[in-house]
């Protein structure tokens, strides 16, 4: 996360990601019940209307922030009716996915113990299918998401009726209106995503599995990505997640996008940051210390994530998001 700083000891992050971003009544139920419990802060909420999906963030010491994935799972399953979700993003369930980050002061292992707990509690009293995944798998089949996404919610029935493929916890049953739910544990990482001046999804996915790190090609150390159309901004997005931005710069990511699209004719105009990202990760490659706000201006600026939605430092940093409200609770 960069400098230490005066976080809470234990401190850890959960950003779990809903399946829903066009109904502003459900994003809104499910941000108070993450805020109901004391201890828990909520960082941040940011709906994908064309992912058809929303990523919550909100930190706190593990009693509470369990609490509060809870509560919030729970809210969505009772909101959120999958038998009628479309979105561009590949998904599961109501709650397709529920991290647990370890922050200052805390362990990877407190985070599995928090990932493992949710997933008890959320398999037996919600009748949810629940798998565990990253540091918290309990299967080496398991730690991958890709791996448990495959064939998305709409083959999950087959999956677990047909194939065997049997939840850590909850019912070995598919639930139709809920789906399934991955829980787990993993570093911090950096949801971000480059806007392409095309509407053809050929050359998004192209471009996306050129970069990926499993590419022979340009592929990017620690980098996911697959390519969609994102129907709210009118074009195409390489989407990726950069699993440590210490091996794979933001501006890595864009560069090589930018490259790749030149050579098929497509300019890219922009860029974002979905939830989230630490001061290291936006300071990048060229992290100094007389770093002043001036740089990281010229840095927005150079990646363009003012693009489609104002990028506010204080709300997007994840220091300087809990230094204000730590603050404000003072």
């Amino acid at each position: 996360m960069g400098e230490k700083t005066d976080l809470q000891p234990e401190l850890i992050e959960c950003v779990p990601n809903f399946s829903e971003a066009r109904e502003p009544r459900t994003i809104a139920a499910i941000a108070e019940a993450i805020a109901s419990v004391p201890g828990t802060m909520l960082l941040g909420t940011d709906p994908g209307p064309g992912a058809n999906r929303t990523v919550f963030t909100f930190a706190g010491e593990k009693e509470p922030v369990v609490t509060s994935a809870y509560r919030a799972i729970e809210k969505a399953l009772e909101l959120i009716d999958m038998t009628k979700h479309r979105g561009a993003h590949p998904r599961i369930g109501a709650c397709d996915v529920c991290p647990f980050v370890p922050l200052e002061g805390s362990t990877m292992e407190s985070c599995i113990q928090a990932a493992r707990e949710l997933a008890f509690r959320a398999g037996r009293n919600l009748a949810l299918p629940v798998y565990l995944y990253g540091k918290a798998a309990l299967h080496p089949t398991r730690v991958e998401l890709a791996d448990l996404r495959r064939g998305q919610y709409e083959g999950l029935k087959t999956r677990i009726e047909d194939d065997g493929f049997l939840p850590d916890f909850g019912p070995a049953a598919f639930n139709e209106r809920a789906g399934a739910t991955a829980i787990g544990a993993r570093e911090v990482l950096v949801a971000y995503n480059v806007s392409l001046e095309t509407t053809d999804l050929k050359i998004a996915r192209k471009i996306a599995s050129r970069i990926r790190e499993s590419s022979a090609a340009a592929g990017l150390k620690r980098v996911k990505a697959i390519g969609w159309y994102m129907e709210e901004y009118g074009l195409c997005q390489v989407s990726t997640n950069i699993l440590d931005y210490r091996i794979t710069s933001l501006k890595s990511v864009f560069d090589t996008v930018k490259k790749e699209s030149a050579e098929r004719g497509v300019a890219v105009p922009g860029s974002e940051v979905v939830g989230l990202l630490p001061l290291a990760a936006l300071e990048g490659e060229s992290k100094s210390e007389s770093e002043s706000n001036s740089d990281l201006d010229n840095t927005i600026q150079y990646l363009g994530l003012n693009l489609h939605k104002p990028f506010r430092i204080r709300e997007r940093v994840l220091e300087y998001r809990l230094a204000d409200l730590n603050k404000d609770k003072s």
